[in-house]
């Protein structure tokens, strides 16, 4: 059975109500989509998934548009959204032709799944959608608010092949095009506010809605056995989980030389890597080469990720940069304490010394010295999960991100 917030598990009018606005009960709710290039397993996916499942539970008409084919996420999708598969492929730039004829069947595609069912209000998720978003604003096919999931792009830019002149000018024309521009954390705003040096007339339209979990459900009896065992880790083993996409923000490199580090000391946690992209076959070689194939596994996505941070040890972070990563929040919530870097992204949410322990970035020995403390203690280790979930559940609620989204895109206007 799909998970839900008591928040959201209420009627229509009572959802209404939890806005914090009672006049809301006369006005219904708009008809909602959210758009995505696809249903992979990424923290704006998974989110993305959440508030269209919500709009549905509190009373409202969601659509979830997918430019591309079915995803792992597809099965987290509530039954009353309604989910558009467009089949839709842009081709490269590098034929114009071909590059224009496919934009235009992309804006064809999606300008009509917006009025054949009267969309009034779409948020976009991640670059591509994005633009897709300003697209969309610009011919005012509907209100368009667009979502920036982490400050990629002005957090360190030299990394990336991207003029200066060609960012700024995409991100300030979803500033000044689209109804909202939303982020997920403070960081984030403040990285991109700071890069692009907005206008206080394109500030106003940006607004700040910290990611949120649901609870978890709980595991049935003898599962967290089951899973143990799927990933060979017996009842003494420490498990140690790490989930996103290979790429070099992650930087798992840097967390398979800190177990390397572990065993070189005496050490053996059982780690996890689950996700893909494109650094994941060089990952998957410095394990072999680190002689580490026994101690860590790299299976690709994990449909049931959440499942197994339930039965997990350490959440591991080893991140050169985050906006507010929801992998993060989705296994504190589950008791994890969390071994990280000391960045921005997480530096607002985990506690130091109570909710886990953070390193520097790149630096693997310091990381594999604050997963050797949990595995000494292990009842310190519990205690810091506990708090972890403690302030994850009073602090990061997935019932307030869908309150505060509602009270953007659908404001109640006093007569």
């Amino acid at each position: 059975m799909m998970n839900i917030d008591p928040d959201i598990r209420a009627s229509a009018d009572g959802a209404r109500s939890a806005t914090g606005d009672s006049r809301r009960e006369n006005h219904p709710l708009p008809v909602l989509a959210e758009l995505l290039t696809a249903l992979t397993m990424g923290g704006a996916e998974n989110l993305a998934v959440q508030i269209a499942n919500a709009h549905a539970q509190h009373g409202g008409q969601a659509h979830l548009v997918v430019l591309s084919e079915p995803g792992p996420l597809s099965s987290r999708v509530d039954s009353r959204v309604k989910l558009h598969y467009l089949g839709y492929s842009r081709a490269s730039i590098r034929n114009p032709l071909r590059f224009l004829v496919s934009v235009v069947r992309g804006f064809r595609l999606l300008s009509g799944v917006i009025a054949d069912n009267r969309i009034e209000v779409m948020q976009t998720h991640l670059p591509d959608a994005n633009l897709w978003g300003v697209v969309l604003a610009v011919f005012r096919k509907c209100r368009v608010y667009v979502t920036i999931h982490n400050n990629l792009f002005f957090g360190d830019r030299k990394r990336f092949g991207i003029s200066k002149l060609v960012i700024g000018w995409a991100y300030r024309l979803m500033f000044r095009k689209c109804d909202g521009v939303i982020m997920c954390s403070e960081e984030v705003r403040n990285s991109v506010l700071e890069g692009l040096d907005c206008p206080l007339s394109d500030r106003e339209r940006v607004h700040v809605v910290t990611n949120g979990v649901l609870p978890p459900e709980a595991l049935a009896e003898g599962e967290r056995a089951t899973l143990r065992s799927r990933w060979s880790v017996g009842d003494g083993d420490f498990f140690l989980l790490a989930a996103g996409r290979f790429t070099d923000a992650k930087n798992f490199a840097c967390l398979v030389a800190a177990v390397a580090a572990l065993k070189n000391t005496g050490y053996f946690p059982k780690l996890v890597i689950g996700g893909e992209g494109p650094l994941r076959s060089a990952v998957i070689e410095q394990i072999g080469e680190s002689g580490l194939a026994g101690q860590i596994q790299v299976p690709g996505n994990i449909p049931d990720l959440l499942k197994v941070m339930q039965v997990a040890d350490c959440l591991a972070l080893s991140s050169r940069w985050e906006g507010l990563p929801l992998v993060l929040l989705e296994g504190m919530i589950r008791g994890l304490p969390v071994v990280g870097t000391r960045i921005k992204g997480l530096m607002e949410t985990v506690r130091e010394g109570t909710d886990g322990y953070l390193v520097d970035v790149d630096d693997p020995d310091a990381l594999a010295a604050a997963i050797a403390k949990l595995m000494d203690d292990r009842t310190s280790a519990s205690q810091m999960g506990n708090a972890g979930r403690e302030h994850v559940e009073e602090k990061y609620s997935f019932s307030r991100v869908y309150r505060e989204l509602l009270e953007i895109i659908a404001p109640v206007i006093t007569p």
